[in-house]
């Protein structure tokens, strides 16, 4: 009988023990579920932004080059324009003189 009741005394408490250690497998094993989720969803996410990164670094590279080939045009727009104003002051001048009936001017082109 004594066999018995330390049987049933250890059931008594392994039994509810054994339960609780299933329980905590389960949510153990849901934990580990949720947590390889969320890390295929931070692998989609970073993949994702990496390519749009790759495609910013891409556009900000060919704004880079607009950029330079806008600079370039503008130095040679600024160098035509200064040609432009000496000759138009060139001519200002040559004007000057048929205007007065004089060959030779007190303008000076700039």
């Amino acid at each position: 009988m004594y066999a018995e009741t330390v049987a049933s005394a250890e059931g008594a408490i392994v039994l509810p023990l054994e339960a609780d250690l299933q329980a905590t497998r389960d949510r153990l094993q849901s934990t580990t579920e949720q947590l390889e989720s969320s890390n295929e969803q931070l692998r989609s996410g970073n993949e994702e932004l990496s390519s749009i990164n790759e495609e910013l670094q891409s556009a900000n590279e060919k704004w880079e080059t607009s950029r330079e080939e806008l600079r370039s045009t503008n130095e040679g727009l600024q160098t035509v324009t200064a040609e432009l104003k000496t000759r138009v002051d060139e001519l200002s001048c040559a004007n000057s003189d048929l205007v007065n009936g004089s060959s030779r001017s007190d303008c000076r082109p700039q």
